[in-house]
C-alpha cells in the first residue's frame, strides 16, 4: 500500500505501522479510504477520516437503569477497572476517562444478567456496548480494544502488542500524514467575506470550472498591496499631515508581516486599496451622528479590492477629523485589505468607531497571527487552483443556546458563573476564541470543536472590583463565514460586602478650624470583617479606627439614616498645607482579614473655598456657536455668584439660579456665538461673588485652534 510506504520512508519500519492483520474491518477501511484521499490529493476528505480513527483520549460512561444498586456497582466496578488495566499497559499514549457527556466515545449498556453484543455507531468509530455483570470485567477490556481498532471477539485474548500497534499507527495517521495535508481552514479573525470567497473558489475547484476559481483567486490578498490616497479635498496642512499618518499606518503593518506582505503606494488610479475623503458623510441608519468613514469591498480584480472614504467632519458635533482618526481608518483600511473582520475591541487596528477617537490604535498579537494565516492559506488556494486540486467544499456553523447571560446576584468578591451550549452543526472544525471587553468578565471554551460536537461555554464576573449593576460584553470569535464576531451581553448585580457611610458629605472643608473628618464602614454581612490595617493614598494624613454600632445619616441615599455595624472612621487632615483655595482627592485603604474582601476603598475629597469643576473651560473645535459648561461649588457654606464676565466680545454667560435645597452649587454655561476669527479663542473667565475671602475667580478658556 501506499500509506504503508510513505510510513516505512518516514519511520524506517513497516513492521510497527503497517495495518496489523488482526485490526478491525472499520479501522482498516478508514485507513484505506485515507490512503485514497492522499493520493487524489482530496486533503479536505483526508483530514474529515483522520477525525474518524479512534482518539488518544477515550471517554466512556454508563447506563444501568436496569440494575439494581448492588448490579451498579459491580457494573461500575468491573468498567473502570478494565479501563485501568489498559491505562497501565499503554501508559501516556492513551487516556481513559469516565463522563456523563452523551457524546462519550463508548456506551456501557447493562442488559441483562449475562448479554454481552457490540454496535458501531456510524460513521465514527463510537462504540454501544450492552452486556450483563457476570462477565463485564472480561468484556469491558475487549470493547476497550474494539474501539481502538480490533477486530477480534470475546473468545480470543486481546494482543496488547497488537493493540500497541493500532495505537501507535493511529497517532501516526493523525500526526504525521495530516501534517502533510495543507490547512484549508478560515482562521478566527478572518472577514465574512474572505471567509466566503474561499468558500466560492472551493466550489468552482469542486465543480471543475477552472476558470471561474482562476478569476475568483484575484481576489484574494497578494504578497505585494498597492495602495493610493486621494488628498484632492483637503487643505496645505491636511495634505502634510494625513500623508504622515496614513505612511505611519502603512509602516505599523509593514514591520508586524514583515516580508509577508510588501506595500506599494501608487498614484491614484488602479490599487488594490483605495483613501479618500469626503466634506462629510452621510448619517447612521437610525442615528444623529453621521459615519467617520465609509468602506467598499471590490467583488471584480479589476476594481480596489477595499475603498475606505473618510470624513473630513465626524461625531454628533461634527469635529474637524484629526491626525491620529485618519491614522486608525488607514490601519483598519489595511486590515480589510489583508482579510480581518472589524472588532468591537477598541484599541486593536480593526477596533474602529465612528466617533472621535481619543488614541492611537495597534495591530494586536491576534491580528498579526490571523494574517499570517490568512496569507497561508490565500497561497495554498492559489496552488490548488494552478494544480486544479479538489478541494471539499465545509465549513463550520455555530449554534449557541443563548444570545446574552444573565449572572445571579453575587456578593462583592464571589465570582459569578453562566453557561451556553454550543454546537458545531457544520462540516469542519469550529475555531473559538473567547474573551471580555474589560477585566472583570472573561470565559472559558474549547479553541477546536468538530463538526456535530457541542461543548460548555462557560462566562466568569469577577466582582471583587464591582458593585451594583454591571453591564459588559463577551466577545466571541469564530470561524463561521457567516458569524465570526458574536458579542454577547453580559449582566450582574454585586452587592457590597462593605459600604462606606458619609453622614454629611464625601468632602472634608478646610475652611474652618476642626481638621477631623468622619466617615463610617458598615459591613452588609452578619459577620463582622476585621481591619488588619489602614493608609491612606494622595494626601498626608492618618487614620483612627474604631468599633461602631448605631446609627447614621448616609449622604449618597440622599441623607437617609441606617443602622450602622461597622467601623467609624477618623481622617486627621491637619497635616495638609495651608495653600490657594482648590479641590484635592485621597483613597483611604482598609486591609481586611475577609479573603473575599481583601480591601475595602473609601474615596474623599478635601476641598478650601470655592473651587470649579473643571478648572478650565474647553470649547473644543467650533465651526460656528459653541458652548460648554462649568460648575462653582462649596458644599454646606452657601455663597452667591454676582456677576460672571469675560475678555472676549465673542462670549455670553448663563447663571443657573441657586436652588433652595442646594444654594452652594452654580451651574454657568459658556456661549460662543461662532464670530471669531479662525474660531481662535483663549483668554479668562472672572466670577464675581458675595464671599469676602474669594470675591474674584478666574479661570482659562480656549479653542482647540488656538
Amino acid at each position: 500500500m501506499i500509506i504503508t510506504a510513505c510510513i516505512i520512508a518516514l519511520l524506517g519500519s513497516a513492521q510497527d505501522f503497517a495495518i496489523p492483520a488482526e485490526a478491525s474491518s472499520e479501522y482498516r477501511k478508514i485507513a484505506l479510504d485515507i490512503e485514497n484521499a492522499f493520493v487524489e490529493k482530496n486533503f479536505a476528505a483526508g483530514s474529515k477520516l483522520l477525525a474518524k480513527l479512534p482518539g488518544s483520549d477515550v471517554t466512556y460512561r454508563f447506563e444501568a437503569s436496569k440494575a439494581t444498586p448492588a448490579q451498579k456497582e459491580a457494573f461500575k466496578a468491573a468498567i473502570v477497572g478494565a479501563a485501568n488495566s489498559w491505562q497501565t499497559a499503554l501508559g501516556s499514549a492513551v487516556t481513559f476517562k469516565a463522563t456523563d457527556s452523551v457524546a462519550a466515545d463508548i456506551l456501557f449498556r447493562f442488559d441483562s444478567v449475562d448479554l454481552w453484543q457490540w454496535s458501531l455507531k456510524s460513521p465514527t468509530l463510537q462504540l454501544n456496548a450492552g452486556f450483563g455483570v457476570k462477565q463485564a470485567a472480561r468484556d469491558a477490556k475487549f470493547t476497550f480494544a474494539k474501539y481502538l481498532g480490533l477486530g477480534t471477539g470475546r473468545t480470543i485474548t486481546p494482543d496488547l502488542a497488537i493493540v500497541r500497534k493500532l495505537v501507535n499507527l493511529s497517532s501516526f495517521l493523525r500526526g504525521s500524514i495530516a501534517d502533510m495535508a495543507p490547512d484549508y481552514r478560515v482562521p478566527v479573525g478572518a472577514s465574512s467575506e474572505f471567509h466566503h470567497l474561499v468558500i466560492d473558489i472551493e466550489n468552482a475547484l469542486t465543480s471543475k470550472n477552472y476558470g471561474e476559481a482562476e478569476k475568483l483567486g484575484k481576489l484574494l490578498p497578494r504578497s505585494t498591496m498597492t495602495w493610493s490616497f486621494d488628498t484632492s479635498k483637503l487643505n496645505a496642512d491636511q495634505k502634510a499631515e494625513f500623508s504622515q499618518v496614513v505612511s505611519s499606518a502603512e509602516t505599523n503593518w509593514q514591520n508586524i508581516v514583515g516580508s509577508l506582505v510588501e506595500f506599494k503606494h501608487v498614484a491614484v488610479g488602479k490599487s488594490d486599496v483605495a483613501i479618500s475623503f469626503e466634506p462629510v458623510l452621510s448619517k447612521i441608519s437610525g442615528t444623529s451622528e453621521v459615519a467617520g468613514a465609509a468602506y467598499f469591498l471590490g467583488v471584480d480584480f479589476t476594481q480596489a479590492r477595499v475603498e475606505s472614504v473618510i470624513g473630513l467632519k465626524r461625531g454628533p458635533a461634527l469635529a474637524k477629523v484629526v491626525g491620529r482618526e485618519v491614522y486608525n481608518e488607514c490601519l483598519f483600511t489595511f486590515g480589510r485589505y489583508l482579510g480581518l473582520a472589524p472588532s468591537p475591541l477598541l484599541g486593536s487596528a480593526m477596533g474602529r468607531v465612528e466617533g472621535q477617537m481619543a488614541n492611537a490604535n495597534i495591530v494586536s498579537i491576534q491580528e498579526a497571527t490571523a494574517v499570517r494565516k490568512v496569507f497561508k492559506l490565500s497561497n495554498q488556494l492559489r496552488d490548488a487552483i494552478r494544480d486544479k486540486i479538489t478541494i471539499a467544499v465545509s465549513h463550520p456553523i455555530i449554534s449557541i443556546d443563548r444570545d446574552t447571560m444573565v449572572f445571579s446576584e453575587q456578593f462583592q468578591g464571589d465570582e459569578g458563573r453562566v453557561q451556553a451550549l454550543v454546537t458545531n452543526a457544520g462540516s469542519s472544525p469550529l475555531e473559538l476564541e473567547l474573551k471580555g471587553d474589560c477585566g472583570c468578565i472573561s470565559g472559558d471554551v474549547v479553541p477546536v470543536l468538530a463538526p456535530g460536537k457541542s461543548t460548555i461555554l462557560t462566562g466568569k464576573f469577577s466582582t471583587a472590583e464591582l458593585v451594583g449593576d454591571v453591564h459588559h460584553n463577551l466577545i466571541l470569535k469564530t470561524n463561521d463565514p457567516d458569524r465570526p464576531m458574536i458579542i454577547i451581553p453580559a449582566s450582574i448585580t454585586v452587592n457590597a460586602r462593605a459600604e462606606v457611610v458619609y453622614p454629611e458629605s464625601n468632602t472634608a472643608y478646610m475652611d474652618g478650624p476642626d481638621r477631623n473628618f468622619v466617615f463610617y464602614l458598615n459591613s452588609v454581612e452578619s459577620k463582622l470583617f476585621k481591619i488588619v490595617d489602614s493608609t491612606v493614598v494622595g494626601l498626608p494624613f492618618t487614620v483612627k479606627v474604631e468599633p461602631y454600632d448605631g446609627e447614621q445619616t448616609n449622604f449618597m441615599k440622599f441623607g437617609q439614616k441606617q443602622k450602622i455595624h461597622g467601623y467609624k472612621v477618623t481622617v486627621d487632615t491637619s497635616k495638609m498645607p495651608n495653600g490657594l483655595p482648590g479641590r484635592s482627592n485621597a483613597t483611604v485603604y482598609f486591609r481586611t482579614d475577609n479573603p473575599k474582601l481583601p480591601i475595602v476603598r473609601a474615596q474623599m475629597f478635601v476641598q478650601k473655598g470655592i473651587v470649579s469643576l473643571p478648572e478650565a473651560v474647553y470649547l473644543g473645535s467650533p465651526q460656528g456657536v459653541a458652548d460648554s459648561t462649568f460648575v462653582l461649588v462649596r458644599l454646606g457654606r452657601p455663597f452667591k455668584v454676582i456677576k460672571v464676565t469675560s475678555d472676549s466680545k465673542f462670549l455670553t454667560f448663563e447663571v443657573k439660579p441657586n436652588e433652595a435645597k442646594n444654594p452652594s452649587v452654580f451651574t454657568i454655561r459658556v456661549i460662543y456665538d461662532g464670530k471669531a476669527e479662525g474660531h481662535r479663542l483663549h483668554g479668562t473667565i472672572t466670577v464675581v461673588t458675595d464671599d469676602a475671602k474669594q470675591p474674584i475667580i478666574k479661570l482659562p478658556y480656549q479653542t482647540s485652534q488656538t
